[in-house]
């Protein structure tokens, strides 16, 4: 007796619901590592735009410093031309506010200090710039002129120049006592209780002294000192009046001097 041999349907082509699920299951990891990439890839991004301008803000703030002689106050001098070039220009689409400029992917706060300091926040990622490049060593400087144009007073001013801040200053001018000069008064244009002013006559010579008051600095700027002289019918000649500034600024002592 023969067995009739046993015969199957030959398979299709089809997949099974278990490769199905399989195959949208391994779709969906490859998916998400993918976009886990290109999430990365675009904070990366961002976090170099982000460090590229905290730099860049810091470069800007100390070309600022060199052309105006003092730190900007805000990212709006920073980026806004005014009367020349801006320092620094804001990206496409950046909101630019006093402390702030911001992007939808990063902000960059300018602090109020001076030097200023930059911290541009991307994300989870701070970058911090601090503009403390300032001109090297010590960059004061001083003008003299005067103004005895009239008898019965006369002025013997200084001029101060300085990049960068002054951290100790003594100002002294010597004027001679020709017939009828005397001490008048002392005058200067750095904020009140910045120095402190002393005078003394004797040995024929009028002394006018400003001396940096404790705790105080002078900012980067112009400066004017004024040493005010009473006359008689006689004008004063100033050939053997002399000054000198010593100064430190930039952690350099320095003197410069003349006469007038």
């Amino acid at each position: 007796m023969h067995e009739r041999p046993t015969t199957r349907a030959p398979r299709g082509h089809g997949f099974t619901i278990v490769e199905i699920l399989i195959a949208i299951t391994l779709v969906g990891v490859l998916a998400a590592v993918v976009a886990v990439g290109v999430g990365s890839l675009t904070d990366d991004a961002a976090s170099a735009t982000c460090s590229a301008s905290s730099d860049a803000a810091r470069t800007a703030t100390n070309t600022f410093l060199v052309t105006t002689q003092r730190y900007p106050a805000s990212f709006l001098e920073l980026t806004q031309s005014g009367a020349g070039t801006p320092a620094m220009s804001a990206p496409p689409g950046a909101t630019v506010a006093a402390n702030t400029l911001s992007t939808p992917q990063w902000t960059l706060t300018m602090s109020n200090t001076s030097p200023p300091t930059f911290s541009c926040i991307s994300g989870s990622t701070t970058t911090t710039s601090s503009a403390s490049t300032v001109p090297a060593g010590n960059t004061v400087t001083a003008t003299a002129r005067s103004d005895y144009g009239q008898a019965y007073y006369g002025e013997s001013i200084i001029t101060l120049t300085n990049a960068a801040p002054i951290t100790a200053m003594t100002v002294t001018i010597h004027i001679v006592q020709t017939t009828g000069v005397s001490y008048h008064g002392q005058y200067t244009s750095f904020d009140a209780g910045t120095v402190d002013l002393a005078n003394d006559t004797s040995n024929g010579v009028v002394t006018f002294v400003y001396t940096l008051a404790a705790g105080q600095t002078v900012a980067p700027g112009s400066w004017t000192i004024d040493a005010q002289t009473d006359g008689t019918t006689v004008l004063h000649p100033t050939a053997g009046d002399t000054w000198s500034v010593d100064t430190t600024s930039g952690g350099v002592a320095s003197t410069v001097s003349g006469g007038f």
